[in-house]
């Protein structure tokens, strides 16, 4: 990862759930998402794929406000960072919504919808199980996910369903 000032900016910001260095909690996330736009505006950071899905994962998975949680992922989402991007095994965030524990049913929907409208693509093939995320929702038992993948327009026909 990189350790450029930006970088330390960008991801401080995103990660609400850590004391600052100083002792202090982070700003309210209104602050957090300006200094996201600020850093995405000013400097572009240029991070790989992975990077930026790490950055992404972790925000949807830290527990805490999901509104917060949701500005912040879009504020990166209007920055110019695809909803696509992938972590190892080509595991997209729509995969591993699937995989979230620490959220409630309700916020992993706000999650979905919030990718989805983005442009996520749902029909994409992981690397690991070569599935898509309809599959992996199957596969955890999310039947809202599912059924929210489903009206979304997420192939019913791939052999992992």
């Amino acid at each position: 990862m990189p350790k450029t000032t930006p970088w330390r900016l960008l991801r401080n910001s995103c990660d609400g759930s850590r004391m600052t260095q100083d002792g202090h909690w982070p700003a309210p996330a209104h602050a957090q998402v300006d200094v996201i736009r600020l850093v995405l505006g000013q400097f572009r950071p240029k991070m790989e794929e992975r990077e930026w899905f790490r950055l992404l994962y972790d925000t949807m998975r830290e527990a805490g406000d999901q509104e917060s949680r949701c500005r912040i992922i879009q504020s990166i989402f209007e920055a110019g960072v695809s909803p696509n991007v992938t972590g190892r095994e080509r595991h997209s965030l729509l995969h591993r919504l699937a995989t979230l524990r620490r959220i409630s049913e309700v916020d992993r929907l706000k999650l979905g919808e919030l990718l989805l409208d983005a442009a996520a693509d749902p029909d994409a093939l992981d690397n690991e199980l070569s599935s898509t995320a309809l599959g992996w929702a199957c596969r955890y038992n999310r039947p809202g996910l599912v059924e929210l993948l489903l009206r979304r327009g997420a192939g019913p026909n791939h052999a992992d369903v």
